[in-house]
């Protein structure tokens, strides 16, 4: 769940509401829409991320949401929190990481990293002037830079 809310700069929301649909493994993108604002959610997937998806849904086949609850249901606000608290602290990570600071910190990473801020914005699920919804979404492979540029800050293999 981590390597792909940093490969995709998602926040808690983006990750929980993550439709397995979404996921072309073929093509190794992922393009849905954040519910919230209905904004296009597009990324390039690493090699990494896809082997860890794939992985994943092999030992915990869904046919909605790509990570579930241990009852099988998508997780709400709270229980994400709630586990991603539990990784963190059984992890030995520091108390200062959030899911927020997550996604905040994979942006941050493309942009010190020298990625057009256009195309950071399109990975953050931002709304960009002058890019309509529909070519993003036909074209997931144009945030390609910032996704590889969050890998390399992080040296994910």
């Amino acid at each position: 769940m981590l390597v792909t809310m940093l490969n995709c700069c998602y926040y808690g929301c983006d990750i929980r509401r993550l439709p397995v649909a979404a996921i072309d493994f073929e093509g190794g993108f992922i393009v849905f829409d954040r519910e919230k604002a209905q904004t296009p959610r597009v990324a390039v997937l690493w090699s990494r991320a896809v082997e860890l998806l794939k992985a994943w849904l092999t030992d915990h086949p869904s046919m909605t949401t790509v990570f579930l609850t241990q009852y099988k249901s998508s997780y709400s606000a709270q229980g994400l929190r709630n586990a991603f608290r539990r990784f963190r602290d059984s992890s030995g990570l520091s108390s200062q990481i959030t899911l927020n600071r997550v996604r905040d910190s994979a942006y941050t990473a493309a942009i010190t990293r020298g990625v057009d801020i256009t195309q950071a914005q399109i990975l953050a699920g931002h709304r960009v002037p002058g890019k309509t919804d529909s070519y993003v979404r036909r074209n997931p492979r144009m945030v390609a830079a910032a996704c590889e540029a969050i890998r390399l800050e992080y040296e994910i293999p």
